[in-house]
């Protein structure tokens, strides 16, 4: 931890990751600090939540446990209806971590596996670092995807003016939200090609939420 922020060591030096650089330059930690106060530990219990869900999405992924006895109702309601979603892959590569212990110089003495770009300023190091959730085939293509467990859905398009009043605050937040993703999605990408060579065709967010399972 630098200055508060999250890094990963690299041969480039110390990166801050994806997650990081994306809050600092959202615009939106305003509103998020104002919810924090308004849900007092919410933020810890969304990520204890995130970490659960996607330990089962590892675990499935990797055909350890494929009918999961999930006894917390809450984790319950994220986890149903991505099963059917995560079929959709084929051949994975990637599930948190490296599949078959591959791409060994990845996995950090923590067990998280990263990748990394130096950036593309010319001498300079304007670099990042991040961990992908899933690399897979999807017909025969590669797939970089990322979990999500969200309070609310996604949405792929900015409101128009046919949305409802009442729904453009959720409708207009899932956009923010798509958006932020696919930048990270991109930077991912970038590092898997420049650290693995791997180079994803196709990228997917699969978004969990209590009602129901998104796939993009």
């Amino acid at each position: 931890t630098i200055n508060g922020s999250r890094h990963y060591r690299t041969p480039y030096g110390n990166l801050p990751s994806v997650t990081t650089i994306l809050s600092a330059t959202g615009g939106n930690k305003a509103a998020l600090e104002r919810w924090a106060k308004k849900n007092p530990g919410g933020r810890e219990a969304a990520a204890a939540r995130g970490t659960r869900v996607h330990s089962l999405m590892e675990e499935y992924l990797l055909g350890i446990n494929k009918n999961p006895v999930i006894e917390e109702e809450e984790i319950s309601q994220f986890w149903s209806g991505l099963p059917e979603n995560l079929d959709k892959l084929g051949r994975v590569i990637w599930a948190e971590n490296p599949v078959g212990n591959a791409f060994p110089w990845c996995t950090g003495e923590d067990t998280i596996s990263r990748v990394w770009h130096p950036g593309v300023k010319e001498g300079q190091t304007w670099g990042w670092s991040g961990a992908p959730d899933i690399v897979a085939e999807y017909k025969n293509k590669i797939v970089l995807g990322d979990l999500k467990t969200s309070n609310g859905p996604y949405y792929a398009k900015w409101p128009g003016s046919d949305c409802p009043k009442n729904e453009y605050g959720m409708r207009r937040a899932g956009f923010m939200k798509y958006q932020k993703c696919m930048m990270q999605l991109g930077a991912y990408a970038m590092g898997l090609e420049h650290t693995v060579n791997v180079v994803p065709e196709i990228f997917m967010i699969f978004v969990a939420t209590r009602e129901r399972s998104q796939v993009f």
